[in-house]
């Protein structure tokens, strides 16, 4: 399939909202879906599901589109499209998203961007990396490793009461500061920095700002280059519905010569010397004289094969959020956020979100035993998190397919635990 018909067919799928809203031939109505999508999300019918911040479902759109790719491989032992998908997702995503296609790498998780960035920094003894208290916990994993083995100083901005305050940056972030490092929303109580903010402030002492992603993007519309962000990468697995595999990676033009790979491989060439000239890749065969030309802008990182199934799921998957708009998705997401946020508290439980917090995920204290709580909520085929070395968070996060019977549900099986 040609990188012209896969837009054709993402157009038409992802446009075809109507259909969405069938379910066992029936249609739904504009309160059960608001956005038109439901129909394209099955888990969204076999369960509540309120869990978007671990895993989002795939849509039916990236279904299809990974078996596609499969049946290719099947007939034809290697995807004939399998280029052309990964150019269609890298366009997508940098249309969506605010950047260049030149600006943006397709790698395989969220931890292999932020790898890349500290890779190429080329840090010494004594220099720091600050980082915000509520980071993922891979990020601290990492760093703390380089801490330990390479006297690179970590600093942690501490949270107040489940915020991060750009303001409690300026005391961490020195003349040995390299790299600044965030998670835009976290992973545990879904507070939204002002990244733009944040950014404005490590510029002006020098510092360069990394930034976690992946539970942001495909919530809200958003301009990477706008925010100004030097660096930033998401999974695919989450928001962005792509399913495991494959993560986007945004690096400015101007950092592209500065951050060099941290790894090589055959993926990086863009022409090779034969004894007739100069050709396009790495072609079959050696050669006398071994000579290459390796790739300039972002895809110098995307070393060798992809996982292109899933490739072809977040390219499908982008088309679908792009045709279904992220104002549209942030403007249907947001209230039901605020409304389930407001349940929680008037049931009298402890809510870590802040409130008026600018994301679709809310924690609180369940003060439950964990075990018998899992199994009560997996009796009523309702999907939350849980989060914290105890699991004494519960974490809920809405997306573009939920609705208020979902947030209702969730609130009366909480009523009788207040």
């Amino acid at each position: 399939m040609s990188l012209w018909d896969r837009r054709s067919f993402l157009t038409v799928s992802a446009g075809s909202l109507a259909a969405m809203k069938t379910r066992h031939g029936m249609a739904m109505s504009t309160e059960e879906d608001p956005l038109g999508v439901r129909g394209e999300f099955p888990a969204a019918e076999n369960q509540t599901f309120l869990n978007t911040a671990w895993v989002g479902p795939i849509p039916q759109v990236a279904r299809d589109a990974g078996v596609a790719y499969a049946d290719e491989t099947l007939i034809w032992a290697d995807s004939r499209s399998r280029l052309d998908e990964k150019e269609l997702a890298r366009a997508e995503f940098a249309e969506l998203f605010g950047a260049k296609p030149e600006e943006v790498a397709l790698l395989f998780t969220t931890a292999d961007g932020e790898a890349i960035v500290v890779n190429g920094l080329d840090l010494e003894p004594g220099d720091n990396i600050v980082v915000d208290a509520l980071h993922y916990t891979g990020t601290f994993s990492h760093l703390m490793y380089l801490q330990d083995h390479y006297g690179i100083e970590l600093r942690v901005v501490p949270h107040r009461d489940g915020r991060i305050q750009v303001e409690d940056f300026e005391s961490h972030i020195d003349a040995r500061t390299r790299l600044v490092s965030v998670a835009w929303v976290n992973n545990r109580n879904g507070f939204r920095l002002d990244l733009e903010k944040l950014v404005a402030l490590a510029h002006a002492k020098g510092t360069l700002v990394y930034a976690d992603v992946v539970q942001g993007l495909g919530t809200c519309p958003v301009n990477l280059t706008e925010l100004g962000v030097d660096f930033a990468c998401a999974a695919a697995h989450k928001w962005l519905f792509g399913g495991y595999g494959v993560a986007g990676f945004f690096i400015r033009e101007e950092h592209l010569e500065r951050i060099r790979p941290d790894r090589w491989g055959h993926g990086q060439v863009f022409q090779t010397r034969t004894p007739s000239g100069w050709v396009t890749g790495l072609p079959a065969g050696r050669f006398p004289e071994l000579e290459f030309r390796h790739r300039v802008n972002a895809d110098k990182y995307e070393y060798s094969c992809l996982a292109y199934g899933a490739v072809a799921q977040l390219a499908a998957s982008l088309g679908l959020l792009k045709q279904v708009g992220l104002a549209e998705i942030e403007a249907h997401t947001m209230p039901l956020a605020r409304e389930l946020r407001a349940g929680i508290a008037d049931l009298g439980f402890s809510v870590w979100t802040p409130e008026g917090n600018q994301a679709p995920i809310v924690s609180f204290v369940h003060r439950q035993e964990i075990t018998e709580l899992m199994r009560q909520l997996a009796e009523a085929r309702i999907s939350v998190s849980f989060r914290e070395h105890d699991r004494a968070l519960m974490r809920v996060s809405v997306s573009l397919f939920n609705n208020r019977r979902d947030v209702q549900r969730l609130l009366d099986f909480l009523k009788p635990l207040a």
